[in-house]
This record gives structure tokens, sequence and C-alpha cells, in this order.
């Protein structure tokens, strides 16, 4: 009867740590200026695990924007500037491609805004995580704006970027070898019963 029952919690105990729900953060070494002549940062990730299941990606980062002035027929206004991050498993193929976009600086015109917040990469409804389970892809950063069919920008403005951090949530695989040791730790105990 004890057997059974130290068999029962160690499968417990497998079945609850393989359905546990992650989070794996990946550090992105992307601080600096962003503006209209930087060229996008890009980095090839590999988290150094895989999932069973994603259920959210997002990014964390912080630093000041400067607001945009742009020249309408109507006259100037001040607009956020905008940060964009793009996350792709395939850079040849933009349907792979998801977005996370934060937006500050009109607010305190003319002294930079500081921003620090946690963006989600939308996913559209007929796309998955699925490509992702490998944790491997593409991450970039860039200034963007928006394209004005009237008027002009008279000032992109700027973004200061102090750091950002790529976060996944989801189920891990669990490491083999930490199957082995929970397996190895039951059969020590059912072996000195």
């Amino acid at each position: 009867m004890k057997k059974m029952f130290l068999i029962l919690m160690m499968l417990l105990l497998i079945t609850t740590h393989s359905a546990s729900a992650d989070v794996v953060t990946h550090p992105l070494s992307c601080a600096g200026t962003y503006d209209e002549y930087t060229s996008p940062w890009v980095h090839y990730f590999d988290l150094g695990v895989t999932f069973t299941e994603i259920t959210q990606v997002s990014i964390q980062w912080s630093g000041t924007m400067d607001a945009a002035i742009v020249s309408l027929p109507g006259g100037e206004e001040t607009w956020d500037a905008l940060l964009t991050a793009v996350l792709t498993t395939d850079p040849d193929d933009y349907s792979t491609s998801v977005y996370a976009r934060t937006e500050a600086g009109a607010a305190t015109d003319p002294e930079p805004e500081p921003f620090d917040c946690e963006s989600v990469f939308d996913l559209p409804y007929y796309k998955s995580w699925d490509e992702l389970l490998d944790g491997q892809g593409r991450i970039s950063i860039k200034y963007d704006w928006p394209v004005l069919v009237y008027g002009d920008y008279a000032n992109h403005g700027e973004i200061l970027l102090n750091n950002a951090t790529l976060v996944v949530e989801g189920t891990v695989v669990p490491e083999p070898i930490s199957l082995t040791m929970l397996l190895l730790g039951a059969a020590t105990v059912l072996r000195k019963k």
C-alpha cells in the first residue's frame, strides 16, 4: 500500500511539473538611441528551452521618448514617438511577423517622456505560437512613425532605450535529466521501504 502511494505521489509530481506555467526571460542588449535614421536593431535568439505551448509573448522595456512635431495643413501638432518590436521565426516571410509597440513623448514636450512598460506582441486570430515552440526566433527593434498623407514631419523625435527583455510565457518541456532524477528518487525511496 505504501509503495502504491509513493508511486502515485511521484507520478503526481512529474505531471504537475510538466503542466506548470513557466515564464522565460531573455535580456536584449539593445540599449541606445533610436530615430528615423537608425537602422533596426536585430537579434537572433535561442531561449535554451522548448515549449509544449506558449500563451503570451511580450517585451518589457524602458527609456525616454522625445515627441515628433508634425506639420499639417492646419498647423503643427505634437505626436508621440513610436517604438516597435518585430518578432519573427522566418525573416524572409513577413507573414510570420508579429508586433509590439509603445509610444510616448507628446505629454511632456518639449521634455522627454519616460516610459517603463510591458508591450504584448499582438498575435492575429489566424496565427499561433507554434513556430516559436522550439524557443528560437528573431527580434528587431526600431523607431517607427505613421505615414502622413497630408503634411510632413518637422521633427521625427528621438527615443533613448535603456533596456529591454523578451518575455515568453507558456509550458516548458521538462529536461530529461529532471524526470530521470525524480524517477531515481522514487526508486530509492521504494527500495528503502
